[in-house]
Formats: structure tokens, C-alpha cells, sequence
């Protein structure tokens, strides 16, 4: 082979690997827009509750009572908001007012038997005072009306309901395989055993996981079955990251993975491709060339794995829905090493003499 010819395919092979380099880190993060790896999101662990307008609501602010309160679904069912009635005029002599709650329909049958101060109350910041705080003390399946009155005027009042957002008590995550069911890898526990693809062709590895190995993945989601008003999921955000013990397995081997072990990465929430995934895992070192996979710095991946006894990397689901509520799913996957061994790096004969 000509020198020239030789110095053409070694730019194409610089050529592609860079390419595919490039292309791993824009899937990696989220197409070039994540380079801190790390998820910025806006921490919903405050939302309490919105209005009827869709409006946030925390604990830590004081806000004009609403028509309407949707408490959302939190981890831990409760919370608590606090707002403020308005007299008028605002020159009356008499500003004081009083607080209650009752069910809307006390003869449902969800709420009939039921005590509605034990799903919720009204407390005010002092005797007679117009602001006062609405207390979620438990799921509850029959809206409730806070009422608030002039003590001067009982025919004065104002109303309020209030609502309990259906949560998501679980998620289950497919990865639908383009080409045959029987590669689906479904996530339905917190802890998840994957399959490891035997390697056919070192050259055609890429290309082949690819092609045939995209996954699509759909959620299913269970629901708590105590609410007032349904829950709509607006939004999913899919992360990745490694596991402290593959991070130092995989350095043992001298292989620097894309992944890290300290922060999330964004994971691309439609698709992504198993030869993708292993690229992440092992690093750039992985391919000679866009096509062709090193089976030297595989074979240490599928080693790394095998010395890594719990988790190799997590995957994180941040679900939002529709009254501002956020459920996170983690699971925790581990490749079964033993699936598929290591892969044959050469053939060689024990001498050259054919007889």
C-alpha cells in the first residue's frame, strides 16, 4: 500500500473517532446545552400547593386567599400554606373574622363517617385575625371549603375549596427494543440485572448496536388512589450516572469512563442506543474508529463490570405534573457479567508448517 493511501486512512480513522467522540458528548449532554453533566433544576420540594390559576404555592410565603387550593403530591402527603382575606372597606370597624372547614359533600361515600380536621384545618395567626393557615394533614377523597366570616356581619363570607392532587405512588420503565421484544429491558424494582450483547463484530460493533439495539422508552406509572382532582404528567427528565465502585473498577483497568460517579448526566428522554450506553461506560478508548469497537479496552469494560458487586451505574426519573408536584424513581442497574464473557481479541497459530 502506498504511503499516501496509508496517510488517508489514518486521517479518515481520526477523522471518524473524533466524530464519534463529539457525538457521544452531545448525547451525553443534552445537545451540547448540559456541559456541567449536572441536571440544573428548579427544586419543586417547596411547591405546597397552586391556585386555581396555576400558581405556586410554598410554606413560605403568605398569599390572598384563592378561589381554589390543589395541595400537591408530596412524599410526605402533608403541608401546609398560608393566606389572607380581605374586608371591605379596608376602614371597617370590625376587622375580625373567623376561620372554618367542612366538606363540600359530607354524605359521599368517601367523606361520610369521616372527621374533615383530620385531613384538614384552618388555624388563624391570632384571634379573629385575617390571615390564617391551612393545615393538609392527610390525602383526603372529597374536596373540602375553607370559609372564612365577618364577625361583625355573618352574612359576609368568603369561600375557598380545597383539593387533593392524585400522586404517583410508582413508575415502571421500558426500554422498548426497535428490533425484537426480547431484548425490552423493563425497570420495575430499584435495584436492575441488564444483559450484556455478545460482540459478532469487533468492526461492525457500533453500527450493529446502533442500528439494532435503539430503545424507546415508556413509562407506566400506579396512583394513589385517595385524591380529589387527577394529576397529569407534563414532564419527564432522564439522568445517568456511575456508581463509585465501577468508577474505580474501570480506573483500575486504565479505561476513563464519560460517566461520572459525583454528578447526573442527561440522558436523551426518547432513545438511546446500547452501543452508546457501553461508550459511556468504558469511554472514548472503546473504538479504534466510528465502527470498529478495541476489543482490548472491551474486554477490560466486561472485567470492570465483573469487579463491581452491586451497582454499576444509576439512572434517575424527575417526573413534574400538573400542580407543580415532582416524584424522582432511581434505579440502580448492574450488568450481569456472566451473560457474555470476554470477547476474542485474535486467532493464532502455534506454528506455520502445514503438513
Amino acid at each position: 500500500m502506498k504511503k499516501a493511501q496509508k496517510r488517508n486512512i489514518a486521517i479518515v480513522s481520526i477523522i471518524l473517532a473524533v466524530i464519534l467522540f463529539v457525538a457521544m458528548i452531545g448525547w451525553c449532554t443534552n445537545g451540547f446545552k448540559d456541559w456541567s453533566l449536572d441536571k440544573i433544576k428548579e427544586k419543586a420540594d417547596d411547591i405546597i400547593a397552586v391556585d386555581e390559576n396555576g400558581n405556586n404555592m410554598t410554606d413560605k410565603g403568605t398569599y390572598p386567599l384563592p378561589k381554589n387550593i390543589v395541595f400537591t403530591p408530596m412524599s410526605t402527603m402533608t403541608g401546609s400554606v398560608t393566606v389572607t382575606a380581605t374586608l371591605t372597606p379596608s376602614t371597617a370597624a370590625n376587622q375580625k373574622v373567623d376561620w372554618a372547614v367542612a366538606w363540600v359533600n359530607a354524605s359521599s361515600s368517601w367523606a361520610s363517617g369521616k372527621t374533615v380536621t383530620s385531613y384538614a384545618t384552618v388555624t388563624p395567626s391570632s384571634d379573629g385575625a385575617l390571615t390564617a393557615t391551612v393545615n393538609c394533614l392527610q390525602a383526603f377523597g372529597e374536596q373540602i371549603q375553607v370559609t372564612v366570616t365577618s364577625r361583625d356581619n355573618i352574612d359576609v363570607t368568603a369561600t375557598c375549596s380545597v383539593d387533593y392532587a392524585r400522586r404517583i405512588t410508582g413508575t415502571t420503565m421500558t426500554w422498548v427494543n426497535s428490533k425484537s421484544s426480547e431484548y425490552n429491558m423493563i425497570f420495575d424494582s430499584p435495584t436492575e440485572s441488564l444483559t450484556l450483547f455478545p460482540v459478532n463484530s469487533t468492526s461492525g460493533f457500533y453500527s450493529t448496536y446502533y442500528g439494532i439495539a435503539q430503545y424507546t422508552a415508556t413509562l407506566d406509572y400506579t396512583y394513589s388512589n385517595v385524591y380529589t382532582v387527577a394529576n397529569t404528567v407534563l414532564s419527564n427528565v432522564f439522568e445517568i450516572k456511575s456508581s463509585t465502585e465501577f468508577a474505580s473498577a474501570i480506573s483500575a483497568q486504565g479505561l476513563t469512563s464519560e460517566l461520572s460517579s459525583t454528578s447526573w448526566c442527561s440522558l436523551e428522554e426518547t432513545y438511546y442506543s446500547y452501543s452508546s450506553l457501553i461508550l459511556l461506560l468504558g469511554g472514548s478508548s472503546m473504538m479504534t474508529t466510528m465502527a470498529a469497537l478495541s476489543t482490548t479496552n472491551y474486554n477490560k469494560l466486561v472485567t470492570a463490570l465483573g469487579n463491581t458487586t452491586t451497582t454499576d451505574f444509576y439512572i434517575r426519573i424527575t417526573t413534574t405534573t400538573q400542580y407543580g408536584g415532582t416524584t424522582v424513581n432511581e434505579f440502580s442497574c448492574h450488568f450481569d457479567h456472566n451473560s457474555v464473557g470476554l470477547a476474542v481479541a485474535a486467532v493464532s497459530l502455534s506454528g506455520n508448517l502445514i503438513v
